[in-house]
């Protein structure tokens, strides 16, 4: 009995190695897609700029909410839904309706 207790007194040794360095994933930046065309690519600057500004001048005006029940009731009041929907939404939408 004495045995058994003294084996198991020593710390876990984890079976599975991990290779690398454990820690934060490294921020990337936003590039084009290498396959894009060349007019993408060259303009890629450009349009992320573009998009950063619309995102700050809207995200002032969007409102969030962190229960569905503080939207707006036509939001997420529920309607009558026929048959065929459901069918479509439980076949995964697999079904042409």
């Amino acid at each position: 009995m004495y045995f058994t207790l003294v084996c198991r007194a020593r710390a876990h040794q984890p079976l599975i190695k991990f290779l690398g360095k454990h820690g934060p994933p490294l921020a990337l930046r936003p590039g084009p897609h290498p396959a894009a065309p060349l007019e993408m690519r060259e303009q890629f600057s450009a349009i992320i700029s573009k998009r950063t500004e619309t995102e700050s001048s809207v995200g002032g005006n969007v409102a969030s909410y962190s229960e569905y029940w503080q939207a707006p009731r036509r939001l997420w009041q529920s309607r009558d839904i026929s048959e065929a929907e459901i069918k479509a939404i439980l076949s995964g939408g697999a079904t042409a309706w």
